[in-house]
């Protein structure tokens, strides 16, 4: 969700930067919850898998954010990286990715002035 609406924003912004999802104990697909919200959110998600994060993930990352989980250690210990542990997962699709999507708005918006300085 994140990935998807980071992109999306990013791209609308102008922001010159691109997501990729990872994760720390990975299903072999995304959840049925999280296909159908992003499917009825338009987004295309032919293809889309979850991987497991791996060192040169965060090693070529500019900043990463970890969603209710810490990073493994070895991962981006000298890099600044941000938190969201208060995503409502438990709570379904649709207040999860409205909290997402406001974090996500927050930190293009972020980044855009990094950009601009």
């Amino acid at each position: 969700i994140a990935t998807a609406y980071f992109n999306k924003i990013a791209k609308e912004k102008g922001l010159n930067a691109h997501a990729i999802f990872r994760g720390i104990n990975v299903d072999s697909a995304l959840g049925p919850a999280i296909q159908a919200g992003l499917l009825k959110d338009s987004f295309a998600i032919t293809g889309w898998k979850p991987n497991p994060l791996a060192v040169q993930d965060t090693d070529n990352a500019y900043q990463v954010v970890t969603l209710n989980c810490s990073l493994p250690a070895g991962n981006r210990p000298d890099k600044p990286g941000i938190r969201w542990d208060d995503i409502p997962i438990g709570e379904g699709y649709a207040p999860a990715r409205d909290h997402i999507k406001k974090r996500v708005t927050a930190l293009v918006e972020a980044l855009l002035k990094e950009t601009v300085q």
